[in-house]
C-alpha cells in the first residue's frame, strides 16, 4: 500500500470514529481510577499523556465529553474537568425522587418477574466481586454504573413518557460526576447495590408501597452520600 493510500485509510470516518471512541473510554477509565481528577484545568496534551491516547483522538473525544457536560473546553486555557456542586446534586436527586417514585408505582404492579430476576442475578454477581487492582476497580465500577442505569431506566420507562425519559437522561451526567466525589471504598463496598436488592425483593412480590419505600430510601441515602462527599 502506498503512503497516500495509508494516509487515506487512516482518515476514514470508521477509523476516526473508533479512535474517538477508544479515547473516550480511556478518559472515562482514568476518571474512575482517579488518574484524572474533577475540578482540574488541564491541557489536551496532558490528558493525552495520562490516557496514553493520541492528541488527535483526544481532541475528538473531548467534543463528546463536552456535549455530555463532563468537561468544559475553555479557549486559550485548557480543559476543565467539571466538578458538580452540592446544590446541583441535591436538585438532581429531588427530580429523580419525583420521577422514579411515580414510575416505580407503575412498574411494581406489572413488572416482568424474569426481568427482575435478571437484575437480582446481576446485582448479586456485582456484590460478590472483589477488585484486586486499580484496573479491576475501574472495570467493576463501570459495570456498576451500567447496571445501575439499566435498573433505573427500566423503572422510568414504565411511565412510557418520552419527555420524562429525556429529563432522566439529562441528569445522568450529574449522577456520574456525583459518584466520582465518593471515597474509593464506595467502589468496593457498593452500598447502593445492597439497597437495590431490597428494592428487588419488593418488586418480586409486586409490593407497590414496599417498592416505593425501598426506592425512596435508596435515593435519599444515595443523595446523602454524594452531598457528604461533595466539597462545594
Amino acid at each position: 500500500m502506498s503512503p497516500q493510500e495509508k494516509s487515506s485509510t487512516s482518515n476514514t470516518p470508521e477509523l476516526k470514529g473508533n479512535l474517538r471512541s477508544e479515547a473516550y473510554d480511556a478518559f472515562m477509565s482514568c476518571l474512575f481510577r482517579r488518574e484524572l481528577r474533577l475540578g482540574r484545568l488541564m491541557s489536551q496534551r496532558e490528558i493525552a499523556e495520562v490516557t496514553r491516547c493520541s492528541l488527535a483522538s483526544i481532541r475528538e473525544a473531548l467534543k463528546r465529553l463536552e456535549g455530555e457536560g463532563i468537561v468544559e473546553l475553555i479557549p486559550k486555557r485548557g480543559v476543565y474537568l467539571r466538578e458538580v456542586k452540592k446544590k446541583e446534586i441535591a436538585d438532581a436527586y429531588e427530580i429523580r425522587l419525583m420521577i422514579e417514585t411515580k414510575a416505580v408505582r407503575v412498574y411494581a404492579q406489572n413488572c416482568d418477574l424474569q426481568e427482575v430476576s435478571r437484575f437480582r442475578v446481576a446485582t448479586e454477581a456485582i456484590l460478590a466481586r472483589t477488585p484486586q487492582s486499580q484496573e479491576e476497580i475501574a472495570e467493576i465500577y463501570n459495570s456498576r454504573v451500567k447496571l445501575d442505569q439499566q435498573l433505573h431506566h427500566t423503572i422510568v420507562s414504565a411511565l412510557d413518557n418520552d419527555v420524562i425519559t429525556q429529563i432522566a437522561q439529562k441528569i445522568e451526567t450529574t449522577m456520574l460526576l456525583a459518584r466520582l466525589t465518593l471515597p474509593i471504598q464506595f467502589f468496593n463496598e457498593g452500598p447502593a447495590f445492597s439497597e437495590h436488592l431490597t428494592l428487588i425483593d419488593e418488586l418480586e412480590k409486586h409490593n407497590v408501597e414496599g417498592a416505593v419505600d425501598a426506592l425512596t430510601e435508596h435515593l435519599t441515602r444515595s443523595c446523602d452520600r454524594a452531598l457528604r462527599s461533595a466539597e462545594f
